[in-house]
């Protein structure tokens, strides 16, 4: 071993085999004038488990920075993985798992962590080539892109690889959307308030993956031979898989003849068509990025963001969904007020935006008009009703935490028939269709392709364009930015949320916010607004809970809510007030 090592850990009482509560304890208790940025350096390597095993192949501090390590600048032992946060994608981990039927081999995950500015196809070709090599020896569950923190981007070729970290996030889902296995984990990026180590987003995946499996699941860490020397942190834990790049073929060389590497643990794959680069691009090689990618990147550059025009649509079911709470109207007008202020701050660096509240009491009776007293109405729109219709009890499908850039699958709305029985009552045709908004078309395409062949639609009425006329006076074409509705903003409120599968499988109604709703794509607010617009909508939740004169709990919320919370581990117990906090305090803390 190095002597210097062995003087340094001499000097603290310590030894490569002290367990990380000697570790901490010797810490906490040593003089003022030997917690030196050197030896605060090897304690946070010592409680690394990476790093600690490294360090007993080489014995060499000045090695941890070109094997991946840095010093943070936290105290020892205060670093927190917030796994109680569910802000990382499971559900193709999960299902992967549950299609496997023979499990005759162990299990493992991919993980590439970088700065993505931007995303490109070599990326991905890591990615699909490490799985290719590995999934002889290996269930490999899926895979995830980390996105690196802005502080560290911003560092990188003197500054132009600086791309805002939500915009990076969004590009990334974007490319990866409807990929069979692999997810993008914002995490690193977004919820920590400084760059921190690879192992860090490898140790947290592991805390995760502990609540999901009974069985340990091993982690593959995928990067360029830019990198090689970080296959040292992969001495005793998970695997390295390092791909030859252009321009590092010496260090990649040196790294696959060390005599310390092992096959079963340390993967080498040689160059081959390998001739991305991030940096390539930002200098005009365009042609590495996909067609959509493309796009965005241009659109996303300097923070900017696709302001689709200056009107913000808000349905006001503020009177519907807070009935569950039995709260007076200037609870409930506060709270609009709120979120009518919120969203005018989200998009004031770019526009002047007016938001508009669309009257749903309006919309009823304009659909109880006469107008459709001859029609044949298929009435998709949740708290409007006609005598004469059909009602179409039915919700589109997201993922937990997910980019959610689209859904694919509609599905009945929490204790509704099943689609195929709404369907089978359809009789008469040609059929009017209504529903609240029909702003991408796509809610109606999937009804289309549901519906018996023999059904027909005839006309499509959205009720939101009625409003939006009688609210303007007709002086405005009927254009939007986007159009939301007062329940998803109204944490625990009836039937409001996001409908999200669940990691335990089961359906749930996530609130339109941070962690678990994605704003780049369900809300479409700017990436530079996205942190204060959550920390503002949770803020302006707990003021409305705060208000009532008992405390509200989450027994007292919407079903969908409480199978949503309680799936992850919330007390039914747990007051509202103390549940808004609980998010306050982890988006903060980033």
């Amino acid at each position: 071993m190095n002597s210097t090592l062995i003087r340094q850990l001499e000097s603290l009482s310590l030894n490569l085999d002290s367990s990380s509560e000697e570790i901490l304890q010797i810490w906490k208790n040593l003089p003022y004038h030997q917690k030196t940025p050197n030896n605060q350096l090897l304690v946070k390597a010592l409680l690394d488990p990476y790093y600690k095993s490294m360090l007993k192949y080489y014995p060499d501090l000045e090695q941890l920075l070109p094997s991946g390590f840095f010093d943070d600048q936290l105290e020892p032992g205060i670093f927190s993985f917030k796994e109680d946060f569910f802000c990382t994608p499971i559900y193709k981990i999960l299902h992967r798992y549950q299609q496997i039927q023979h499990h005759d081999k162990p299990y493992l995950v991919l993980l590439n962590t970088g700065s993505y500015s931007p995303i490109h196809l070599g990326h991905l070709q890591m990615m699909e080539l490490a799985y290719k090599n590995l999934s002889k020896k290996y269930h490999i569950l899926g895979g995830y892109f980390s996105p690196s923190h802005d502080a560290y981007v911003s560092t990188k070729y003197n500054g132009t690889a600086s791309y805002h970290s939500d915009a990076r996030i969004d590009l990334c889902e974007h490319f990866i959307f409807q990929h069979p296995y692999l997810h993008v984990d914002p995490w690193e990026s977004r919820y920590n308030d400084r760059p921190i180590n690879f192992t860090n987003v490898i140790l947290r995946f592991k805390k995760i993956f502990q609540q999901y499996f009974p069985f340990p699941i091993h982690i593959a860490y995928v990067f360029g031979s830019d990198n090689a020397f970080f296959t040292r942190a992969f001495m005793e834990q998970d695997l390295a898989v390092c791909f030859e790049r252009p321009g590092y073929e010496l260090q990649y060389q040196q790294m696959k003849k060390d005599p310390l590497v092992h096959p079963d643990k340390h993967y080498f794959i040689d160059k081959k068509n390998n001739i991305y680069s991030s940096k390539l691009i930002r200098e005009g090689s365009t042609h590495f990025l996909s067609e959509k990618i493309q796009s965005l990147y241009f659109q996303f550059k300097n923070d900017q963001f696709p302001i689709y025009n200056s009107f913000y649509l808000i349905r006001d079911d503020s009177t519907y969904c807070s009935s569950i709470f039995s709260c007076n109207q200037e609870q409930i007008q506060s709270f609009k007020e709120s979120l009518k202020k919120f969203f005018i701050q989200a998009f004031q660096p770019y526009i002047s935006m007016h938001i508009v509240f669309l009257n749903i009491e309006k919309q009823n009776q304009f659909l109880n008009s006469s107008y459709f007293s001859h029609k044949n109405i298929l009435n998709a729109d949740l708290w409007t009703h006609h005598p004469q219709e059909i009602k179409l009890q039915l919700t589109r499908l997201f993922y937990l935490s997910d980019g959610q850039i689209s859904s694919q699958q509609l599905i009945p709305r929490l204790g509704s028939d099943s689609l195929k029985e709404q369907l089978s009552s359809i009789h008469h045709h040609p059929l009017t269709f209504v529903d609240d908004d029909i702003a991408s078309g796509k809610t109606l395409e999937m009804i289309q392709n549901i519906l018996p062949k023999h059904i027909t639609i005839q006309e499509v009425v959205s009720l939101s364009q009625y409003s939006f006329y009688e609210e303007l006076h007709q002086e405005q074409s009927y254009q939007f930015h986007d159009i939301v509705d007062v329940r998803d903003f109204l944490v625990g409120s009836l039937e409001g949320g996001l409908t999200v599968e669940l990691p335990n499988g089961d359906i749930g109604k996530a609130p339109y916010v941070w962690p678990y709703v994605s704003l780049s794509h369900r809300v479409k607010i700017p990436h530079i607004s996205q942190k204060e617009f959550s920390l503002n909508i949770w803020k302006m939740n707990k003021t409305f809970f705060d208000s009532f004169s008992f405390p509200l709990t989450i027994q007292n919320t919407y079903i969908g809510f409480q199978k949503f919370a309680t799936s992850l581990g919330f007390s039914m117990n747990m007051t509202m007030s103390d549940f808004c906090q609980f998010h306050i305090d982890s988006i903060e803390s980033s």
